[in-house]
């Protein structure tokens, strides 16, 4: 196989009629050669120097993030620069580049589904289509501050903050991946009757805005979205003979002081 004939496929798992109109420039095939062999796959939110040595070392020619190498248009690169040497080391080990972004938070067990199902959340609702970053379900009815261990342990985190009343009622959940920590994704939670909102980088505002409405809040960091490399790699398996990795480099730099 081929690097074009993977990103073929990953086209079709995930169209880019599913992002975000101004995603469409930032996903796909971002950088490398298509017409290589493809080797080994390595799938990872962000790209970084450790990232890519983690790709040499586990000879991955071909990588899939999830966040996008480029975000903005760059005009020149200097490879003084983060970016500049990022780009300077993929190129000389030959090494491909595939993001998927928006369209894989909503795509069919992509972010969204794979966020809902790690919760345990039933009876869910959210379409698997354009801008449908927003999954609701229901649990069995619990106090909100019993919650949060738990919510911990099945979303791998080691931390998280909250607003609302310990001592609430939750049964109805909403959860969003990525950055949905704002009054619009608030407002929608709320309008969907749900008792507690989960996702990452909330504004201040939002957060008051949850509370006045009586919303409770987790917020969670977001490289929780990582989980969704195992739902891609059991589907990418059926497709390739090549061995595929995800990353172990953490590369979100947010800590938890306990």
């Amino acid at each position: 196989m081929v690097i074009k004939e993977l990103c073929d496929i990953l086209d079709e798992l995930y169209p880019s009629e599913l992002a975000w109109d101004n995603d469409l420039p930032r996903i796909g095939f971002i950088l490398g050669d298509k017409n290589r062999k493809l080797e080994n796959v390595l799938l990872t939110l962000d790209i970084n120097l450790d990232v890519i040595d983690e790709a040499i070392n586990k000879n991955c020619n071909f990588i899939i993030a999830h966040h996008p190498l480029i975000f903005y248009p760059i005009y020149k690169i200097d490879f003084d620069t983060s970016l500049g040497k990022i780009i300077k080391k993929l190129i000389e080990n030959n090494i491909s580049v595939y993001s998927m972004h928006t369209n894989l938070d909503v795509g069919v067990e992509g972010v969204a589904d794979t966020l809902a199902e790690r919760i345990s959340l039933k009876n869910i609702t959210g379409e698997n289509e354009k801008d449908s970053y927003m999954r609701i379900g229901e649990i069995k009815e619990t106090k909100f501050k019993d919650l949060f261990n738990k919510i911990k342990d099945n979303l791998d985190i080691t931390g998280l903050r909250y607003a609302g009343d310990e001592e609430k009622l939750i049964k109805r959940i909403a959860i969003f991946g990525g950055s949905g920590g704002n009054e619009r994704a608030v407002m929608e939670a709320v309008q969907k009757n749900a008792d507690l909102y989960i996702s990452s980088e909330f504004k201040l505002s939002a957060v008051q805005l949850a509370v006045n409405n009586n919303l409770c809040v987790i917020e969670v960091n977001h490289g929780v979205e990582k989980l969704v490399f195992i739902n891609l790699l059991n589907k990418l398996n059926k497709f390739v003979n090549t061995k595929i990795y995800i990353s172990e480099v953490d590369t979100d730099p947010f800590r938890y002081y306990k």
